[in-house]
C-alpha cells in the first residue's frame, strides 16, 4: 500500500475512534534550567563512545544497546524508565550512568495504568504509608499525584505484599528502589515511556509513523488527574482522573522529521487549524474509512503542518 503522507509532526498524534486511540499533547517542561543536553551530547559522542559514562553500570549484557540511544530527558541529569524494556536509566552529566531492572508494573489490561509522559519528581520518604491501600512504601518517590517510585510494599505485620498487587506504582526490589532513591532529589526530571521495538500492524492498516523513528511519549489509558475531590478515597478516586484516549507518539531525535500518514484508505472528513477552535489539538486532520461495512475515522493531532 502506498503510504499517504499528511504532514510533518514534531509530535505526532493519531487518534482513532470507535477503536484503540492515539493522540498527543505538545508542552513544555523547563522549569528548571540547565545545561543544554544538545551541548552535552555533542561533547561526549565527538569522542566515539556514545551516552554512556565510561563507568557505566549495566544490570545486565543487553543494557549496553542503550547507549547508542539519544537521552529522553532534556537536562543533563535525570532518569528515564523503558516500560517495554522494564528498565530504568539514570543520567548524570549528559551520561548514561547505570542502568536499572524494574521489578513490577501494572499489567497493560488495567485502568489504573503507570502514567506516561515527562515529570518532575515530588516528595520522598523512605517510608510511605499509602493513601490507597494499607500498606507501606519503602523509598518511595512520588512520580505523578497518587504515583510512585518504591521498593516492594508491606503491610502492618511485615508480610510483603502479593506480586500483582498494584495501584499503578512503579516497583523495584528495595535494594534498587534505594539507589534510585539515593540518586534522585525533588524537581529532578522524570520521562516515563514505551518504545516500539516488536510492535506489529494489523494486517489491512500501515503503521502512523516510521516506527524506527518515534517513540511512545504518553500510551493509551495513561491516567491524568483533573479533579482533586475524592483524595484518599480509593473507591471514588477514579472519578478524579481522565483516561488518555490516545497515543502520543515523538521522534526519537528532535532534530528528526517524523511524518505522519493514514493508516488506511479513506476520504478526508475534516481539517482543522491550530486557531484557538482546536480544542488544544492543534493543527489536526480527521479522515473517514469503511470497515466491515461500519464508518471508523481516524484523527490525527498535533502536527506540526499539514
Amino acid at each position: 500500500m502506498r503510504k499517504k503522507r499528511l504532514g510533518t509532526a514534531i509530535f505526532l498524534g493519531v487518534a482513532i475512534l470507535a477503536v484503540p486511540a492515539f493522540f498527543i499533547l505538545l508542552r513544555a517542561e523547563n522549569e528548571i534550567t540547565l545545561e543544554p543536553i544538545s551541548q552535552v551530547i555533542e561533547k561526549y559522542t565527538a569522542g566515539g563512545s556514545g551516552f554512556c559514562s565510561k563507568d557505566v553500570e549495566f544490570s545486565s549484557e543487553e543494557d549496553e544497546r542503550f547507549c547508542a540511544q539519544e537521552p529522553k530527558i532534556t537536562e543533563a541529569k535525570g532518569v528515564e524508565v523503558d516500560l517495554t524494556l522494564n528498565k530504568a536509566l539514570l543520567y548524570e552529566g549528559g551520561e548514561l550512568v547505570k542502568v536499572l531492572p524494574l521489578y513490577y508494573q501494572a499489567p497493560e489490561d488495567k485502568w489504573f495504568q503507570t502514567p506516561t509522559g515527562y515529570f518532575r519528581l515530588g516528595i520522598k520518604k523512605e517510608k510511605h504509608l499509602s493513601s490507597l491501600f494499607p500498606v507501606t512504601m519503602p523509598y518511595a518517590i512520588q512520580l505523578y499525584e497518587d504515583f510512585f517510585i518504591h521498593g516492594i510494599p508491606y503491610h502492618a505485620d511485615g508480610t510483603l505484599v502479593n506480586s500483582t498487587f498494584t495501584g499503578g506504582c512503579l516497583r523495584f526490589k528495595d535494594g534498587v528502589a534505594k539507589e534510585i532513591y539515593d540518586f534522585v532529589k525533588t524537581g529532578d526530571q522524570m520521562v516515563v515511556y514505551k518504545s516500539l521495538g516488536g510492535a506489529e500492524i494489523k494486517a489491512g492498516f500501515q503503521a502512523p509513523v516510521d516506527w524506527d523513528k518515534a517513540w511512545i511519549r504518553q500510551r493509551f489509558l495513561a491516567p491524568y488527574r483533573q479533579f482533586h475531590r475524592f483524595g484518599g478515597d480509593r473507591d471514588n478516586l477514579a472519578l478524579d482522573y481522565y483516561q488518555h484516549a490516545g497515543m502520543d507518539l515523538a521522534p526519537l531525535s528532535p532534530d528528526k522529521e517524523l511524518r505522519a500518514y493514514a493508516i488506511l484508505e479513506g476520504q478526508i472528513a475534516k481539517i482543522q487549524l491550530n486557531n484557538g477552535q482546536d480544542h488544544g489539538l492543534g493543527n489536526t486532520v480527521i479522515i473517514e474509512h469503511q470497515i466491515a461495512g461500519e464508518k471508523v475515522y481516524s484523527l490525527y493531532a498535533h502536527l506540526a503542518s499539514i
